[in-house]
């Protein structure tokens, strides 16, 4: 599974002695509130977004990872690629536990992963998409480069969002293994940038 070093950050795919902190962390109520519209879920639904995850990164597809600061043991978020949407569309998504918000991390976290998804996953493009409401993550998009754009399948009151191959968004900064760099702080860290069905996740189409 990829490892991933930026300046600050450690991003590491998502293994089952993950489970109880991912479970803390999903079921935090300020990640929760948009990203799983405030439902609670419970264990063996975090349990089973591990396997799915793990299944995608075998299937050289992308998966998530969890995120810590270098030099630090707990698990401050998450970053990586899941499918949303009918048909199903492979999505950025990203979240961060509160006392990590304000720090530019999700920034730094998020081009870690962009740069992935375009150099090893080799994507035309990378698409995500916020609730309407959750500005913060909004920023961190626009930030980040991508572009407002139409989804098929995208529930009202979604925003959707597009990167391409190419564009403008300042990925030349020091990563080991050539992944990820460092964000300027200050930005406000979203919770995610939109809403999972807590509903168990089904096998990405093959």
């Amino acid at each position: 599974m990829p490892l991933l070093r930026t300046d600050r950050l450690e991003l590491t795919a998502f293994a089952d002695d993950h489970l109880s902190e991912l479970h803390a962390l999903f079921t935090d109520a300020e990640v929760r509130r948009f990203l799983l519209d405030d439902a609670v879920v419970p264990r063996e639904w975090v349990a089973e977004e591990i396997r799915a995850s793990r299944d995608r990164f075998a299937m050289g597809i992308g998966g998530i990872w969890a995120v810590r600061e270098i030099g630090s043991r707990p698990i401050a978020g998450f970053v990586g690629y899941r499918h949303f949407f009918e048909p199903p569309d492979l999505q950025l998504l990203y979240g961060f536990l509160p006392a990590y918000w304000r720090r530019g991390l999700a920034v730094e976290a998020a081009r870690a992963a962009i740069r992935y998804g375009f150099e090893e996953l080799g994507l035309p493009e990378i698409h995500a998409a916020a609730d309407a409401p959750n500005e913060a993550s909004a920023r961190v998009l626009v930030r980040l480069g991508f572009k407002e754009s139409h989804q098929a399948g995208a529930p009202e009151g979604t925003r959707c969002y597009v990167l391409r191959r190419g564009s403008s968004v300042g990925l030349g900064d020091r990563v080991s293994a050539g992944l990820g760099d460092s964000a300027s702080a200050g930005l406000g860290e979203p919770r995610s940038p939109r809403f999972i069905d807590p509903r168990p996740p089904e096998a990405p189409p093959r």
